[in-house]
């Protein structure tokens, strides 16, 4: 717990709270730091949660419709 709560007032000092983010999958209740260079990071992380939404994307726009 020490280690969060440090990375926690680091950021803060750093100014690096505003890319603390939400992972955007609704299931998923993580928090994570954005450290990509545009600041454009959706999910905490793509093996599960991005995967997910990505899958699911994919199966609504093939799916054969009557």
């Amino acid at each position: 717990m020490i280690p969060i709560v440090e990375s926690a007032a680091d950021s803060l000092v750093e100014g690096e709270l505003a890319r603390v983010r939400r992972c955007a999958d609704p299931r998923c209740h993580r928090v994570f730091l954005d450290g990509t260079k545009n600041g454009l990071r959706r999910w905490c992380d793509m093996g599960t949660c991005g995967n997910r939404a990505k899958a699911a994307r994919h199966r609504a726009r093939t799916v054969t419709r009557p």
